[in-house]
């Protein structure tokens, strides 16, 4: 039976109070390498990001470390330099408005104030996800309806019910029990996917606040034109008031890192710098300009295969090859159950008449086939073959057909992931991809306690990890 709304927030709080008290002992019992705290007490509008002290003393600044601290910053200060736009806005704007609306500036110190209403909203968020990704899994994976009567509804409600677990007890949980954007992403996101398909509007609107929270929001603009795709499928022709709407609903998915770009270029290209010394930033020359880009690159060397250039950088590749694995093998494992479904981007599969070119591609796969293996015919009884069919022993999602936007977009932050940034921070990357979950929990399900130790073993190693390293400034996913 499905775990009731209750029980998954409840099992949400649980996962964070235990995730953020071991943190905070964590930072209490071992002394930090660094600390990117003290930037707090910095007043604003300064030119730079330079070491200054802090102001005041609270528990919560010995978790203000990494990018909780820009988040932060941003919620006290604006976007004061050009490096500050690679924080999207809206986990800044939550913290201010939160911190604001209930007192909490006349309680604490500023920063402390921000931080705290940045938890309380990151804690929301991440039981909103919860409850979002536990929903998802049983609409997709088939918990009820025809899948009911199929007898593949329990098998549909464990699999969500386990990877609801695993979401809360997932390996980046540090980065969803502090000031990071992770959770308020996943929660827009999962949101944005659940109320789409009946209420679009409002999914879009979910959506584009997910694209206000992290750049890779931007690529949720896949799920309207799917949706497109397949009314063109069903009609048999591009319905124009369907075009229209996902037109629109792209334009506003894309606008929150369209609006970034524009306010950039207006407050650091448009203006003189103070004192009238120097010039405007380079980036405003390129054509067109992109801060984003130029942060990514020129702060943080990201971009395609960049990070393979350093050897020095490819041990850290080995704490993303758990995610990588799991990734690249249930894309794959989703794939080969119908390749029909595969080539079509899930607009058809075995039991739709296909159309012209998929039915050429077809005839050439088994020309190829034949040529390359002449005893093909003669093992199938000189039937003629084709792609494969979905295989009996299939798990739900893979025979789940809704999956597939979903185990799309799964691919494209996998590929993104190994091959436009930084490999070692895949893992938290790819934690906002609901068919991570359900592949995993399928796993550890087939293949008896074996696989599920493995599973485990790696989301609390993780997260024991995280508990120790990140608080006190230690490299960290």
């Amino acid at each position: 039976m499905p775990a009731p709304a209750g029980r998954v927030i409840l099992l949400a709080l649980a996962s964070r109070a235990a995730v953020l008290t071991t943190m905070v002992l964590s930072d209490w019992a071992f002394s930090d390498l660094d600390s990117s705290a003290r930037l707090q007490g910095r007043p604003c509008a300064t030119a730079t990001m330079d070491a200054g002290p802090p102001s005041g003393s609270s528990p919560l600044l010995g978790v203000a470390v990494w990018d909780t601290v820009y988040f932060a910053r941003v919620a006290r200060c604006g976007y004061e330099t050009d490096k500050l736009n690679a924080f999207f806005p809206l986990l800044p704007a939550a913290m201010r408005g939160l911190a604001g609306a209930a007192g909490m500036k006349g309680l604490l110190p500023d920063e402390a104030a921000y931080l705290l209403a940045g938890l309380v909203v990151n804690v929301a968020a991440f039981c909103a996800a919860a409850l979002c990704l536990h929903r998802l899994g049983l609409r997709v994976l088939g918990a009820g309806g025809r899948a009911a009567k199929r007898g593949a509804g329990g098998a549909a409600s464990r699999t969500a019910d386990l990877a609801l677990l695993l979401f809360c007890f997932n390996p980046a949980s540090v980065f969803y029990s502090t000031a990071y954007s992770e959770a308020l992403f996943a929660a827009a996101t999962w949101a944005g996917l659940l109320l789409l398909p009946d209420r679009h509007w409002a999914g879009v609107a979910a959506l584009t606040a997910a694209a206000a929270a992290r750049s890779n929001g931007i690529l949720a603009a896949w799920f309207p034109l799917h949706k497109l795709a397949a009314a063109a499928r069903r009609q048999g022709h591009l319905p124009a008031r369907e075009a229209v709407r996902a037109a629109l609903s792209c334009c506003a998915i894309l606008a929150p890192y369209a609006a970034m770009q524009a306010h950039a270029y207006l407050a650091h290209c448009t203006v003189s710098p103070p004192g009238g010394e120097g010039g405007p930033p380079a980036w405003c020359a390129a054509r067109p300009p992109s801060v984003y880009a130029f942060i990514q690159r020129e702060y943080w060397d990201v971009g395609l295969l960049r990070f393979y250039r350093d050897p020095a950088r490819l041990p850290m590749v080995l704490m993303s090859l758990p995610v990588a694995w799991l990734s690249v093998g249930g894309c794959w494992a989703y794939f080969a159950a119908d390749w029909w479904r595969a080539l079509t981007l899930g607009l058809y599969t075995r039991r739709h008449k296909p159309p012209a070119w998929l039915a050429a591609a077809e005839g050439t796969l088994q020309r190829w086939a034949a040529a390359a293996r002449p005893r093909l015919r003669g093992r199938s009884g000189g039937k003629r073959r084709g792609l494969p069919q979905q295989s009996a022993a299939a798990s739900v999602l893979q025979r789940s057909n809704e999956a597939a936007p979903l185990v799309y977009h799964w691919a494209l932050m996998t590929a993104v992931a190994l091959l436009a940034m930084h490999v070692n921070v895949a893992t938290r990357f790819l934690s906002a991809c609901p068919p991570l979950y359900w592949h995993a929990a399928e796993w550890a399900e087939a293949g008896g306690s074996i696989r599920a130790r493995l599973l485990w073993l790696w989301c609390l190693s993780y997260i024991a990890l995280g508990c120790l390293l990140f608080p006190n400034f230690y490299p960290w996913c």
